[in-house]
């Protein structure tokens, strides 16, 4: 932080604890860096809450802080290469068929929401 001060960060575990497959396990991993890594560098938080929920077809993982946050049509406004960080998310994502929600505003902090569907789940 920007004040010296600490970051509390706070992981909540999913209820249900089976093994994910290794590709969406490596790829939430590298989504929940990223978006850890964003919010410690930019967001100034005070606090950073990290939840994984799995469901039968879904995981969610979802990186919520209680930073400055950003102007989401700002950011657009900016294009791709200045947000590459934000870019990367996405295709992270993309990659394991899934997508992800960035909601932000200004003083109110960020929360980025990656949802992914499971191999072998019906559809």
């Amino acid at each position: 932080r920007a004040d010296g001060a600490e970051t509390a960060i706070a992981f909540e575990p999913p209820h249900d604890r089976r093994p994910l497959p290794s590709r969406v396990e490596v790829g939430l991993y590298r989504i929940a860096q990223e978006a850890l890594n964003n919010a410690l560098q930019h967001a100034d938080a005070r606090r950073i809450t990290l939840r994984l929920a799995v469901a039968p077809e879904e995981v969610r993982l979802a990186v919520e802080d209680d930073g400055r946050g950003f102007d989401g049509d700002r950011l657009q406004n900016d294009g791709p290469k200045k947000h590459f960080g934000l870019v990367g998310l996405r295709e992270r994502a993309r990659l394991l068929g899934g997508r992800i929600r960035i909601e932000s505003s200004p003083g109110v902090g960020t929360c980025v929401e990656a949802v992914v569907p499971l191999e072998g789940a019906g559809g």
